[in-house]
């Protein structure tokens, strides 16, 4: 089956330029946020909703000179997250509505195609190294 043409993959050494980077990875390390930032078309924009755990060195005279935007976005307050995860732990909450469907690295084209035939609900697609 194809893809959806929303979609693109591309090569791990792909330095074509973007007008937009959504970072949901978060972790430890910063070089793959660090290489899309340095991928931003002037005035582009990299939002950050995952959290890194590691400094990333940016190339801050890059961004400045091509009027790029740095957004962090935190959907919640900060004590928020840690109540909701006392009532998880509690049984409170119910998560038995939530389905992840996992994939492994390499079949990440199929984790793609899965997610655009399933968006929306409570389904959520994830990679497993």
């Amino acid at each position: 089956a194809a893809l959806d043409s929303r979609i693109v993959v591309e090569e791990a050494d792909d330095r074509s330029p973007v007008d937009f980077v959504l970072d949901c990875a978060g972790g430890e390390n910063a070089a793959t946020s660090v290489t899309l930032s340095e991928r931003l078309r002037r005035f582009g924009t990299i939002v950050f909703v995952g959290a890194l755990t590691e400094r990333a060195a940016f190339n801050t005279s890059l961004l400045m000179r091509n009027s790029n935007r740095v957004v962090g976005s935190f959907w919640f307050p900060h004590r928020l997250a840690a109540d909701v995860l006392a009532l998880i732990a509690a049984g409170t909450i119910d998560l038995s509505a939530f389905r992840a469907v996992t994939f492994k690295t390499d079949q990440i084209l199929d984790a793609m195609e899965h997610s655009v035939q399933h968006s929306g609900g409570l389904i959520h697609v994830a990679l497993k190294p």
